[in-house]
């Protein structure tokens, strides 16, 4: 069974008067508190079933635990686990500003943050990269804004040119755009005979008889064809 040892003072008369000693009453009333908090304190404890497994609890004790790092309290017929966290466990608050535009680093602090706590954002400022077609990888840790605007890359003078390859024709920057080489049906598999697959209107006008017009044909020519006949005028 465990007692509180009480320290009592009382105003004592001094040739007829009281002194008062207010203040060593008070004195003694924090000592008092602290002998009965020191009575009642049961210790540190591993694991709950340990703090359960205690004899002779009397009312007011309790007991740390390690396992839940909460105060245990004895209510006069169990323990009891309060919300209360044991003090040299309390997990201080930081009051220091949020670290911004760094580079990462896991931290050694073991202060949490609060819960209005705001972290800035690693929003890039920089205007964005224009007329350039260098690709790069970068190494930037900053990203865009939502009204980030990336310039496209058009060029403001003259059309691109120099393109000419196998499988490009020449962008002259001209209304009329001439093809120099052979201009083969996507149907052709094969080259022809010669490079002419196609002709131009020139061509097809001054060596070529229309079928839809009348036309003078002029020297010698030959028709191995049974069926041509002339009708006349």
């Amino acid at each position: 069974m465990q007692t509180t040892m009480l320290i009592a003072l009382t105003l004592v008369p001094i040739n007829g008067y009281s002194q008062d000693i207010g203040q060593l009453q008070a004195d003694v009333s924090a000592i008092n508190t602290e002998l009965a908090r020191q009575t009642h304190f049961r210790g540190y404890f591993t694991t709950n079933d340990e703090i359960l497994e205690l004899i002779n609890p009397a009312i007011g004790d309790y007991a740390y635990s390690a396992e839940d790092l909460l105060v245990w309290d004895y209510d006069g017929s169990q323990w009891v686990e309060t919300d209360k966290i044991v003090s040299d466990q309390m997990t201080p608050a930081s009051d220091a500003n949020p670290l911004s535009d760094g580079a990462l680093n896991a931290g050694t602090s073991a202060e949490y943050s609060r819960r209005d706590h705001i972290h800035p954002l690693n929003i890039s400022t920089s205007v964005p990269i224009s007329d350039t077609a260098d690709g790069a990888v970068v190494i930037s840790v900053n990203y865009a804004r939502s009204n980030h605007s990336h310039p496209i890359n058009i060029s403001d003078t003259t059309p691109l040119q120099d393109i000419a390859g196998d499988r490009f024709v020449v962008k002259t920057g001209k209304t009329l755009q001439e093809v120099q080489g052979v201009l083969r049906h996507s149907g052709d598999d094969e080259e022809s005979e010669d490079d002419e697959d196609y002709v131009t209107r020139k061509v097809i006008a001054n060596q070529y008889a229309s079928k839809a017009t009348a036309d003078t044909i002029v020297g010698r020519k030959i028709f191995k064809n049974d069926q041509f006949q002339i009708q006349p005028a």
